[in-house]
């Protein structure tokens, strides 16, 4: 933000997960009695991921170059009002993540006081889950039947917020941004099922 101060921009960087969580497994289903060497029964499989992480860090910008820095978003960041934090200006909703009141708009020329990507995002979690069936045709020969889901629970992963806390006015001020911490975006697909067959030979 400042090249003469670049303390200024010590903050979380953007990959940054705090917690993170991956347990993956694949069982291979016993089969036991009467239906043990069964075509129809045996050569089973289940698999499965389970993906758990904490929000990802942005920055609240001021939307346009109120500074003259030449850089809209990346560059400028608001003044944080005093007594707000990252943790009471976060409300939490799709329709308002944070309180974009929280800021002010710096006057033309200087810059902000607000922290780099000192504010958190949605966390994320979801659940991939496949069976596969081998058939041994002959000794050289097996035939393999795959079906995949992924998102398996069709859980919404949102994205992060617009964080363009001002957008600029006809008089070349600015007012705060009606859709500032509203999140409109996805982190990842909904569920998605696929089928597969395949002849190894």
């Amino acid at each position: 933000m400042n090249p003469y101060n670049v303390s200024l921009d010590r903050g979380n960087c953007l990959f940054d997960r705090r917690q993170a969580l991956v347990v993956s497994s694949v069982v291979a289903l016993p089969v036991n009695g009467k239906f043990k060497g069964h075509p129809l029964f045996e050569g089973w499989q289940l698999s499965g991921i389970a993906t758990v992480r904490s929000g990802a860090p942005f920055i609240a910008g001021v939307g346009f170059d109120q500074a003259g820095l030449g850089a809209a978003f990346v560059n400028n960041r608001p003044i944080l009002n005093p007594g707000r934090t990252a943790e009471n200006i976060k409300k939490g909703t799709l329709n308002q993540w944070f309180d974009p009141t929280a800021f002010s708009l710096p006057p033309v020329g200087e810059l902000g006081n607000a922290g780099r990507n000192f504010l958190i995002g949605p966390h994320f979690w979801n659940i991939d889950f496949s069976t596969m069936k081998n058939t041994r045709i002959n000794e050289t020969i097996n035939l393999q039947f795959r079906a995949e889901f992924f998102n398996i629970f069709n859980h919404a992963n949102w994205g992060l917020p617009n964080a363009a806390v001002f957008v600029q006015t006809a008089n070349g001020g600015g007012a705060y941004n009606p859709i500032a911490g509203r999140i409109t975006t996805l982190a990842s697909p909904m569920r998605q099922i696929q089928f597969a067959l395949k002849l190894i030979f």
